[in-house]
């Protein structure tokens, strides 16, 4: 729930209702600040963030949730799973530099050593974006936007540990393994088949992220301009209405007093 947002939202429509019992003396001249499109304002504000719509920011988000969820599940077996493999090759007549090479890719894959220090440790959480190492998209307290942190932070990583990486390493692997005539494992879950079903569901779980993020950040960018464009926007719409009110009954009236607390803040974007 998006407490910021949509708390402009519920004094808009506090405002609204205040204007309505003011009848025919609540009568401005510009257009934008009548309440026919006050109404259409805080109707777009409110489709736009908290409506099943498919474009909304509540449905984009869970979708890209449930996206990032499945791309955790799918991604989280890939360390234990490289040991195996290693293991597996180890145990073959490959060559000592094909398995020397395939340590290499794997040491990429598991990608982290315990850390030195706390101070490291710190720098380490504040250096690295969201759940799994992909993009920040934090935002103020009162916004509420999906802000992650997760036990992922508790070591240091040696490479880049992004989820494009871990695909990329792993599918070095698959092609490494694809080579070795040794490789031959009887265990179904090393077998090379079952890896590349699993390398394309890597990627295609990846892709379903970068997909689903663009369509919440394309979400937010409306609700940001339906809710923030300076003068147009939904907070500095109900700001003018309350000065007009203002103006006609006074600062002191009991017309103004009623409004008069409502407050109307614009959410710093990212």
């Amino acid at each position: 729930m998006e407490t910021g947002h949509q708390k402009n939202i519920a004094n808009l429509e506090t405002l609204i209702a205040h204007c309505k019992t003011l009848g025919t003396d609540y009568a401005p001249s510009r257009d934008a600040l009548k309440i026919v499109n006050l109404e259409t304002i805080y109707s777009s504000a409110n489709n736009i963030i908290n409506s099943e719509a498919s474009t909304s920011v509540y449905s984009t988000e869970t979708v890209w949730n449930k996206a990032t969820n499945d791309r955790e599940i799918i991604f989280k077996p890939l360390k234990t799973l490289a040991t195996q493999i290693i293991n597996a090759l180890d145990s073959t007549e490959a060559t000592e530099q094909t398995v020397k090479d395939a340590r290499t890719i794997v040491r990429k894959i598991e990608g982290a050593r315990a850390p030195k220090s706390k101070k490291a440790l710190d720098a380490f959480i504040e250096s690295t974006p969201e759940k799994s190492l992909t993009a920040s998209d934090n935002m103020p307290a009162d916004a509420t936007e999906p802000v992650e942190a997760t036990e992922s932070h508790k070591f240091i990583s040696t490479s880049q540990q992004s989820y494009d990486l871990l695909v990329e390493h792993f599918s070095k692997l698959i092609t490494l393994l694809n080579a070795e005539p040794a490789y031959a494992p009887n265990e179904e879950k090393l077998k090379l088949v079952t890896l590349k079903t699993l390398l394309t569901s890597m990627k295609a779980s990846n892709s379903a992220v970068i997909n689903t993020k663009t369509a919440l950040d394309d979400a937010r960018v409306t609700r940001d301009k339906i809710m923030y464009e300076e003068k147009t926007g939904l907070c500095d719409l109900a700001l003018d209405t309350k000065k007009y009110i203002r103006s006609v009954f006074g600062s002191t009236s009991p017309k103004y007093k009623q409004i008069s607390s409502l407050e109307f803040r614009k959410i710093k974007k990212k």
